[in-house]
């Protein structure tokens, strides 16, 4: 009963409210009240009481911002998109879950405990932290591994220079150190390195229409490299390099005899019917190359469409003695363009590269001959597999962001090398190459990357996968 007189002037008070809203509603609205100013220059009148007491106009309801800001409905590019997706969906879920998702799991573990600032205070030193010591390793298929250490010191006392150096160890024959210096002013860069290898890993297949896996050889080699190299590089992506060196080698047959390319060209089951040129005596180069390459693909964070050519002309002559020496021409070309279909990293490239040599006198060495694979176009082969007098190779891949500092990318390859000039150049002819893998993005040098791939023999011999490649790890 208590509660009786709360609910009775609770209904008074409500039905007041009722009675005075209508009288409210009715009273005329001020006009000028409303927010808009006096468009006339003379001085308004100062305002009654009845205009005091007066409403003022409401103003027009504004629409409603986007406070979402993304766009509506998809672009012709993301609906492009999803048919890579669709396609090679077993391909992104590996590196959405094995390879994405831990990454960014450890990015949030070393950024809680600090571990990336104690990492860097570990391997960088000296004034200003100029001073870099990093690890390397690199394990490809087929090859011996190998551990090793990259020192680098940058603006050495405020200069222009930088001093850098590199040691990877194999193995008591597994051997390769290199150091060298780079000036970099303005436009103009200025690099001058050297070093010596030891490897008793070469591999040999053959050279052009000869190359066949049952043809697969060993040898031993031991090299030693000078090279000077100006380059201009009006922009990131622009340059003219010209590079005078020296290349000295000496060949070796495998330790296991059965293996060495003298037993191959020996059994008569096998294609190759001679010894590769320069083999076993190796060879002392003079070495002229003049490179250009030229990129229209803007800086990041902007879409990365645009064009990129490159080529090179290298001459080289043997001058180790007068009765064997050589002198060659070896030049190539590349030109590829880069459509990025969402504007953020998905990028779907196309590309053809063609590289020849002109043979001017005596031979030219088996190591200075083209080679498609390794690190070429057709990755799906070992380095050493594809070499030849020419070579020819269509390259499709697709690049896509999985992490804030690496790429996946896919890629499909379809060329050959030949003898001469391009003989018997066609698609029956032609090799299928398919990689597949993970790189870091912005570096050229000490790049981390991880590779799986393969390769066909030519189409018109079955185009069965005759190759297999694995590589993980840095280069030193």
């Amino acid at each position: 009963m208590a509660s009786f007189p709360r609910l009775a002037c609770s209904l008074v008070a409500l039905a007041v409210l009722c009675a005075a809203a209508p009288a409210r509603a009715d009273a005329p609205c001020d006009e000028g009240a409303s927010g808009e100013e006096a468009t006339t220059g003379e001085q308004a009148a100062a305002p009654s009481a009845a205009d005091e007491d007066a409403e003022p106009c409401p103003s027009p309801r504004r629409p409603i911002p986007d406070y979402d800001g993304r766009r509506i409905g998809p672009t012709p590019g993301d609906r492009a998109l999803w048919i890579p997706r669709v396609v090679f969906f077993p391909i992104w879920w590996v590196a959405e879950v094995l390879v994405r998702r831990p990454l960014v799991w450890l990015t949030g573990l070393l950024a809680e405990r600090q571990l990336v600032r104690r990492y860097k205070e570990f391997f960088t030193f000296g004034p200003e932290d100029r001073v870099t010591l990093m690890p390397t390793f690199l394990y490809d298929l087929g090859f011996r591994p190998n551990a090793g250490l990259r020192f680098e010191y940058r603006e050495i006392r405020g200069s222009p220079a930088t001093v850098f150096a590199r040691v990877a160890y194999g193995g008591a024959d597994w051997l390769s150190g290199e150091a060298g210096l780079r000036v970099t002013r303005g436009v103009w860069r200025w690099d001058l390195r050297g070093g010596g290898q030891r490897r008793p890993d070469g591999r040999f297949f053959g050279l052009g229409s000869e190359a066949r896996d049952g043809s697969s050889a060993r040898f031993r080699w031991d090299g030693v490299d000078a090279t000077s190299r100006l380059g201009w590089h009006p922009t990131r992506g622009d340059a003219i390099t010209l590079a005078l060196g020296v290349r000295r080698r000496r060949f070796r047959p495998a330790e296991n005899p059965q293996r060495s390319i003298e037993a191959v060209v020996e059994d008569p089951e096998t294609s190759v019917t001679a010894l590769p040129p320069a083999y076993p005596d190796g060879y002392d180069a003079l070495r002229l190359e003049l490179g250009g390459e030229l990129d229209t693909r803007p800086y990041r964070p902007h879409p990365l469409t645009g064009v990129r050519a490159a080529a090179s002309v290298l001459v080289g002559a043997d001058v180790r003695e007068r009765e064997r020496r050589g002198a060659w021409l070896r030049w190539q070309g590349e030109l590829t363009g880069h459509w990025d279909v969402s504007g953020a990293r998905h990028v779907l490239r196309l590309g053809l590269h063609l590289t020849g040599t002109e043979i001017v006198s005596g031979a030219m060495p088996f190591t200075e001959l083209p080679d498609l694979g390794g690190s070429g176009p057709m990755r799906g082969f070992h380095g050493g597999r594809l070499v030849g007098r020419s070579g020819a190779a269509l390259l499709l891949a697709y690049d896509w962001p999985i992490w804030q500092a690496m790429d996946g990318t896919l890629q499909l390859g379809l060329g050959n090398v030949y003898d001469g000039h391009f003989q018997e150049l066609g698609p029956g002819n032609s090799r299928l190459s398919v990689a597949f893998g993970f790189a870091a993005i912005g570096k050229r040098e000490h790049r981390f990357q991880m590779l799986v791939g393969f390769g066909t023999e030519p189409f018109d011999e079955g185009g069965q996968v005759k190759s297999v490649r694995f590589t993980v790890g840095v280069a030193p």
